[in-house]
């Protein structure tokens, strides 16, 4: 990965690439985007049945669901576009540990940057924006991809501060126009928790695709290429 130091980020090329790499594995997301779909609404159906038990269902997501497929997307976004689905499955699943700890760490973090600061834990989830396709991309482990994610996003923190917020800023807002955010307490139909469960994982695969796009602005150094965004 390069340092970044001489590098110039481009706040329009990264948002122009993050759309183009969406639309070139679009029919490679739709099935695996579905099963996820399938499996929040299956876990969200949990929660609601479990009441105060449903921390259980919340564990699955966070331990199993999210690495698993959270790997498989970013396998699918860091490819030449050739890489099968099932293919994307194996690898992620022969890295799982790997997702798994990079995950509980990067949660840790900026959970509790987030809880006692506030700023310390967007200034993480800044700083650590591309340690997966670092892992995944260039083979390090976790602690390797989060150092070589903070040595790089540093030299520019400002413009991917900037991006990550329009997206954090424009989910919300969608959320909260869906009444994902209401807080309030009732029994949720079948519908309304399968359309949660299909945004929350739509939101969830743009995001991995926006900081794969980020990771390729900053100077990708793997086996593809290096100028898709041009």
């Amino acid at each position: 990965m390069s340092n970044g130091a001489g590098d110039e980020f481009q706040f329009s090329r990264a948002l122009s690439g993050w759309w183009w790499l969406l639309r070139r594995d679009l029919r490679r997301i739709l099935p695996v985007g579905l099963a996820w779909s399938v499996l929040l609404y299956i876990s969200l159906q949990a929660d609601q049945s479990l009441g105060s038990a449903a921390a259980l269902s919340w564990v699955g997501r966070a331990l199993i669901a999210q690495p698993l497929f959270a790997g498989i997307f970013y396998l699918l976004a860091l490819s030449d576009g050739t890489l099968s689905p099932s293919a994307a499955l194996n690898e992620s699943l022969n890295r799982f540990i790997s997702l798994l700890i990079l995950n509980v760490i990067t949660a840790l973090g900026i959970g509790t940057g987030l809880i006692l600061l506030l700023l310390p834990g967007v200034a993480l989830a800044v700083l650590w924006v591309i340690a997966f396709p670092v892992m995944m991309s260039e083979r390090v482990g976790p602690i390797d991809a989060l150092k070589s994610s903070f040595g790089t996003v540093k030299f520019n923190f400002l413009p991917i501060l900037g991006l990550l917020a329009i997206f954090t800023i424009s989910t919300l807002i969608i959320g909260a126009i869906l009444g994902f955010y209401d807080g309030e307490e009732y029994m949720r139909s079948a519908t309304s928790l399968l359309i949660e469960a299909v945004v929350t994982a739509a939101f969830s695969i743009m995001g991995i695709y926006l900081n794969t796009a980020i990771y390729r602005e900053l100077g990708y150094t793997g086996a593809h290429d290096v100028s898709v965004f041009d």
